[in-house]
């Protein structure tokens, strides 16, 4: 008996990188899963590039792993007026494409998916999966494997590595650390340190596996956070609902890091601040005392941290009016 796990992948803007993580996706050796890709109000012709692919694949007999796969479209605000037929949801694999009336983030844009999910393909367990990732082919079977001997476990996270320098360690699941949550060994050099599999607090949202029994039961992300540390509330607050997280490392992901925020100043200080509020919101709301003590310390020299950059972002603007004036 395998489980089934509906794949979810938010896209904004960036066709190429969703299509090369499909592709991926398809090359993966389990044989029990459905894709969604949910599309954010795309204006660079994402949705005719992805159905395209989809498109070419499925009638591609030549490619190698091809799935038998139908690809259905649907707009948001026909979402509640689908009917789709159970039960032939159940014996084939779906590439749905929903496609979303705005950009939600990151938080709202996956919600929109798992719903989705929950309501038509009944799933045991959905994936997260950034579309800036690519996955190795044993991946999902990897995770699958702890979940059979983890049944109680409500997140599983994967060894997620840098894409542009696979040495480099993204993510090797949550833990606590100065009174909130971070990923584990986080840009260190991967020397295998973090091969063992073990508890942990929750899963980078780039790549986790979310139990839906779970899901179900203390909710989804919360969308007023919008986007940046929406898996770590997450995370805390299955923790805090006695739900328990195990990393797998022989489940494997490569994040090309950084891709989803251009580096534009004014975006930088955007996410920065919207970073610093939800970390900020979700200690308050499940830290202990001592982690609410811990985190103040980190806050200030955060703090300091941001009014630093801000100050030399806003000194660089002043020179380049200075120099239009010349």
């Amino acid at each position: 008996m395998n489980p089934n796990v509906t794949i979810i992948i938010l896209n904004w803007n960036g066709w190429q990188d969703t299509i090369e993580c499909l592709e991926s996706v398809f090359q993966n050796d389990y044989p029990n899963y459905n894709v969604i890709v949910v599309d954010n109000d795309s204006t660079d012709d994402s949705i005719n590039r992805i159905k395209k692919y989809c498109s070419n694949r499925t009638n591609n007999p030549s490619r190698i792993n091809n799935p038998d796969t139908k690809v259905s479209e649907y707009e948001e605000k026909y979402f509640n007026s689908i009917h789709l037929d159970v039960e032939e949801e159940k014996n084939t694999n779906k590439s749905i494409i929903l496609k979303n009336s705005k950009n939600y983030g990151y938080a709202k844009g996956n919600n929109i998916g798992m719903k989705f999910a929950l309501k038509f393909f009944n799933p045991d367990y959905i994936l997260l999966l950034n579309n800036d990732t690519i996955v190795d082919k044993d991946f999902l079977k990897e995770l699958i494997k702890a979940v059979e001997k983890h049944e109680m476990v409500g997140i599983f996270a994967p060894k997620i590595l840098n894409a542009n320098d696979p040495d480099i360690i993204d993510s090797a699941g949550h833990i606590f650390s100065w009174g909130r949550i971070v990923d584990r060994g986080s840009e260190k050099v991967d020397k295998n340190q973090y091969d063992a599999k073990t508890e942990v607090i929750g899963a980078k949202g780039a790549a986790c596996l979310y139990k839906c029994e779970m899901l179900e039961s203390i909710g989804l992300f919360k969308e007023d956070l919008v986007t940046l540390y929406e898996d770590a509330e997450l995370s805390w607050r299955a923790n805090k609902n006695s739900w328990k997280a195990i990393y797998v490392p022989k489940s494997i992901i490569y994040h090309k890091i950084g891709r989803s925020i251009k580096k534009e100043d004014s975006k930088l200080l955007y996410f920065q601040r919207l970073g610093i509020k939800n970390i900020t919101l979700t200690v308050k709301e499940y830290g202990t005392l001592d982690q609410k003590m811990l985190f103040i310390f980190v806050f200030l020299n955060l703090i300091i941290s941001y009014t630093i950059l801000a100050c030399l972002i806003n000194y660089r603007e002043f020179i380049r009016f200075m120099r239009k004036t010349e």
